[in-house]
């Protein structure tokens, strides 16, 4: 995939358990790699932190592959009980997970066009 020339190789999290288990218990992401979400039908999206031992970053993006928000995920403490939920603030087709301060890097923001990316089979993607 690629967001204002800047390429980014995407997991793909295109079925519900996939999306259920997205970065999970992962210690690490190498630069440049994230979790692309893919869902069936744009609504808006809300993610948490549950059992994710990094901070990450996630894009919210629309039907026509524009980005409508950037949100900081913080890891939990082993003392939370309550996790924030991060929401989409409208409808989105996609959620990007990147490692956190990826988009800011390479000033990426709310309004970036994201290219690239085909879908599996039976998707509308644009």
């Amino acid at each position: 995939m690629e967001i204002s020339a800047n390429k980014v190789w995407t997991y793909i999290a295109a079925d519900s358990a996939s999306r259920q288990r997205g970065l999970m218990h992962r210690s690490s992401l190498p630069q440049d790699i994230g979790m692309l979400f893919v869902f069936l039908e744009p609504k808006v999206q809300g993610f948490w932190m549950k059992n994710c031992a990094i901070d990450l970053d996630i894009a919210y993006i629309d039907d026509e592959g524009i980005i409508v928000d950037i949100l900081h995920m913080k890891a939990p403490t082993p003392e939370q009980v309550i996790l924030p939920r991060y929401r989409s603030s409208k409808a989105v087709r996609y959620a990007l997970e990147t490692n956190v301060g990826w988009f800011s890097a390479r000033g990426i923001e709310p309004g970036a066009k994201v290219t690239g990316y085909k879908g599996p089979p039976g998707l509308r993607v644009r």
